[in-house]
């Protein structure tokens, strides 16, 4: 990957280096809603118009007007705040009139250097290409802790590796700030549009209609993910939003306790184990005009990274193959797991909380169980048919797998089902969702693999971490 570590940029503007239509790298809004230390992952509940309206009354005509929708789309995938996606912009590229943005489509000036400011500049073909390649990256590289050149999801701390000028972060925030005083962000009840993806703030009711007064439903625990149906509606001092929940439930929920949620990945999950089905290109961003830089072989195996991106007509996702190559494949042939049936691989990540023969009153364990958060998505150990969905009392919802040769793996203590009875899975398709259900003192999967209706031994230390879709490390017979 080119090294994008302290690099600079041209801007071309009018008053001098360091200064972006009038504003200095000093300048901040009146309101000073923005800092170099805000999170750039936190979100701004507003819609592409509402943006567009601020970037043009802060720079008349400047010919990043209509990309409002993009960087709220790029949001709502990533979850980088869309105003500074803007403000990045703008910095970079003089409100979309310097000489890279206007002869490359090249908003961010990714990979001009201070060596090589202009012909070293990537190209694109549109300023709504370069956003949806270019934020990615920085989520992946800057914003994202483990990522290459993170040092805090802020622009202070992106301002360490990514740009050579110490002012980078102040001009940035500022042009924020100067957005924000075009824009309503005062803290009320966040705004969503329909068929938007949003997750609850914390264990938050669902009623029958837009008011405390309408019936309550069930009550989705933190974290509940699920898309919007319909609203606003005003109502008894809150703004409602009908949503369908991944639960199984449809309702009115109250707005101060929803978030924007990234784009449910539906087939995949981030950092699930995917193959390819046949010889498959692998590309530098997701769309077909971008370079093919790799071409991996049918059953090469590899890891879910990012996604999804429909470009195209296809539905694009960012996957690290096992060959070395990483990049934008086509979903249609990528499918979850290894591509032979190999061996049983763990169905979460996190630490074990209680290992196979960890004493109990009846006995030995006999099972692991391993702690996540509550809806952390269950992946299939194995390729199978799901034989059970039940509820058990010590095992609360349940979901059991057939996978020949007399074994069966089991998921207790579910917080939802997402299986029926007679279904095929793959390799780490999702059986469920991880919770506390039954006998449990708190979010954890227990985990079992018999064989013929007998408990076979599953290796891992008390304290040990595992990782999803990594192979447990014991000899099954008959696999």
């Amino acid at each position: 990957m080119t090294d994008h570590s302290r690099r600079s940029f041209l801007r071309r503007t009018a008053a001098g280096a360091g200064v972006v239509a009038g504003l200095t790298a000093a300048s901040t809004a009146t309101a000073a809603t923005y800092s170099i230390d805000t999170n750039l992952s936190s979100d701004a509940s507003i819609s592409g118009a509402e943006l567009d309206d601020a970037i043009a009354a802060v720079s008349p005509g400047s010919p990043l007007v209509g990309l409002g929708d993009t960087f709220i789309e790029m949001q709502h995938q990533t979850g980088v705040n869309a105003v500074y996606q803007a403000a990045h912009a703008a910095w970079e590229s003089a409100w979309g009139t310097s000489s890279i943005a206007q002869s490359k489509y090249n908003i961010y000036g990714w990979s001009a250097y201070d060596s090589c400011p202009s012909s070293c500049a990537k190209t694109f073909d549109s300023f709504a290409a370069c956003v949806k390649f270019v934020i990615p990256q920085i989520k992946d590289l800057y914003l994202e802790p483990g990522g290459t050149y993170y040092e805090g999801a802020t622009l202070r701390g992106m301002n360490v590796n990514y740009a050579t000028d110490p002012n980078w972060a102040e001009g940035i925030a500022g042009v924020m700030n100067s957005l924000a005083d075009h824009l309503d962000l005062s803290g009320g009840s966040p705004k969503f549009e329909t068929g938007q993806r949003v997750a609850t703030t914390a264990d938050l009711s669902v009623r029958a209609g837009a008011g405390t007064n309408d019936e309550r439903i069930t009550v989705i625990p933190a974290g509940g993910a699920g898309y919007v149906r319909g609203g606003p509606v005003e109502a008894d001092g809150y703004t409602w939003f009908k949503v369908g929940y991944n639960a199984g439930y449809e309702g009115w929920s109250a707005a101060p306790w929803l978030a924007t949620a990234p784009l449910d990945t539906t087939k995949f999950d981030i950092g699930q184990r995917v193959h390819a089905t046949t010889a498959l290109n692998v590309r530098a961003a997701a769309g077909l005009e971008y370079d093919v830089e790799a071409t991996v072989g049918a059953d090469t195996g590899g890891w879910i990274k990012n996604g999804i991106i429909t470009s195209d007509g296809y539905t694009w996702w960012d996957v690290a193959w096992d060959d070395g190559s990483r990049g934008w494949s086509v979903q249609k042939y990528v499918e979850a797991g290894d591509g032979a049936d190999g061996d049983f691989v763990w169905p979460v990540s996190g630490p074990i909380t209680a290992n196979y023969y960890d004493q109990r009153s009846y006995g030995y364990h006999s099972s692991i169980d391993v702690a996540a958060d509550r809806w952390t998505p269950i992946g299939a150990a194995r390729k199978g048919t799901v034989s059970n969905v039940l509820t058990l009392d010590a095992g609360g919802r349940s979901v059991f797998v057939d996978h020949g040769a007399g074994y069966q793996t089991r998921y207790m203590h579910l917080v939802d089902w997402n299986v029926s009875e007679g279904q095929e899975v793959t390799r780490g398709d999702t059986v469920g969702y991880v919770g506390s259900t039954g006998h449990s003192t708190g979010p954890h999967l227990h985990f079992e693999v018999e064989r013929y209706g007998e408990n076979q031994y599953i290796p891992g230390a008390e304290g040990a971490s595992v990782s999803k879709g990594e192979p447990i490390n014991y000899e099954y017979d008959g696999l």
